[in-house]
């Protein structure tokens, strides 16, 4: 499998330990939080709509977190990615382009690397978070 795919793969595999250990447990008890709003004696909508809309906030922060988080660490490949590019297209001309698709694979696969380790503390990050938003908002 090459630093591609297994960098693909491990955000993937990231993405969905962070969405089941995290996410779910903070939507479940958003929609508890949601459901008592609803047992409120208030005849009044806006007061039953100001509590949902607290309750849905820390849900949607966590969102927020997640593609922000996954956006950035997007750029920093995309970022490393083409400065592999400009490397290669200021050492190496159209002759030599074999020679230059070789470097430019290793730089490429280098990048994955370097990020593949990184993707720890990312992870590490995002969980820190989340589970700030549910202390905060939820317990």
């Amino acid at each position: 499998m090459d630093n591609g795919n297994q960098l693909d793969k491990a955000l993937e595999d990231m993405l969905l330990k962070i969405e089941i250990e995290r996410v779910r447990p903070l939507q479940r008890k958003m929609h508890l939080k949601l459901a008592e709003c609803y047992n409120s004696k208030s005849t009044n909508q806006d007061d039953i709509d100001r509590c949902c809309q607290k309750h849905i906030a820390p849900a949607e922060a966590a969102n927020g977190i997640l593609d922000f988080e996954v956006n950035q660490m997007q750029s920093r490949i995309e970022r490393c990615a083409q400065m592999c590019g400009d490397e290669i297209w200021s050492k190496y001309s159209k002759e030599s382009s074999k020679q230059g698709e070789a470097v430019m694979q290793e730089c490429l696969a280098g990048c994955g690397e370097k990020h593949l380790q990184y993707m720890k503390s990312v992870q590490s990050s995002i969980e820190k978070q989340l589970d700030e938003i549910s202390k905060k908002h939820f317990n």
